[in-house]
This record gives C-alpha cells, sequence and structure tokens, in this order.
C-alpha cells in the first residue's frame, strides 16, 4: 500500500515529538476527552463536518492517539471524501498495526475511488488476517 508506506517514512521525523507530546497534563487530559465524546457524538448523529473539525484540532494536539485518527478517517468516509479517509485510515494504522479492523475501512475507501489494484491488496491483507486467526483458533481448540 503506497500511503502506508509513505507514512512510515515519516514516522522517523516525528519520533522526536512523541516525547514531548507524553507531557500533557491531566487538565489536557480530561479537555481531550470532553472533546472526543463532543465528536463522537457528532458523528453519532451525522453531523460528520463538526465531528471532523473536532477531530482534527484533537489530532493536531495529539497526533499518536490512534482513536483520533479512526474518528477521523470515519467522518472522512462517511462524506464520501475517500482519499482524506485513506490518509487517516493509513495513519492510525502506521500508529497500531495489529488493529487489522482498520483494513476493511480502507478497503472500501479504496473500492469507492475505483482503485481496483489496492482494493485487492487490502482483500488479500483481509483475508490472510482472517486465515492467521483461523490457524490460531484452530491451534486453541487443538490444545484443550
Amino acid at each position: 500500500m503506497k500511503y502506508l508506506s509513505e507514512l512510515k517514512q515519516m514516522d522517523t521525523f516525528l519520533e522526536p515529538l512523541k516525547s514531548a507530546l507524553k507531557e500533557i497534563t491531566p487538565h489536557d487530559l480530561d479537555e481531550l476527552e470532553t472533546l472526543y465524546a463532543m465528536a463522537y457524538g457528532l458523528y453519532d448523529i451525522g453531523d460528520y463536518r463538526k465531528s471532523a473539525e473536532i477531530f482534527t484540532n484533537l489530532i493536531l494536539q495529539n497526533p499518536f492517539e490512534t482513536r483520533l485518527w479512526k474518528g477521523l478517517a470515519s467522518t472522512r468516509q462517511m462524506q464520501k471524501e475517500y482519499k482524506a479517509a485513506l490518509h487517516a485510515w493509513a495513519a492510525a494504522f502506521l500508529l497500531d498495526e495489529k488493529d487489522l479492523k482498520l483494513i476493511p475501512h480502507a478497503k472500501e475507501c479504496f473500492f469507492s475511488i475505483r482503485e481496483k489494484e489496492e482494493t485487492l491488496k487490502t482483500l488479500q491483507l483481509s483475508l490472510a488476517s482472517l486465515e492467521g486467526i483461523s490457524t490460531f483458533i484452530q491451534r486453541i481448540q487443538s490444545h484443550g
């Protein structure tokens, strides 16, 4: 996925910022949670524009919070801004590569913008992750 490889290159550049951002005070964390709840609530009632604005502002304050990128990606996807959604899904995946639930969302975006090759790649990733889960379930069942 070309978007993911571009974001991985940026990760090296952004690494020094991570430690600086960890110095958030508890007051800032309370405000973050309140704003997150507002953005989530606006998303739930279909006000995607306002929700995206809040998620964007939160990301500017804390760019290494995966759930903020997921929120922005979801709002952009609902607004049919698929390329913007893909960038946000890729950022979320970069922050948490183990979260395989992100892949189907990216697949839907690629499909919506008629990126057939990328759609097939993400579909293959989804299937590979399911095969891995199936193998793991079989291992668990055979041990007990």
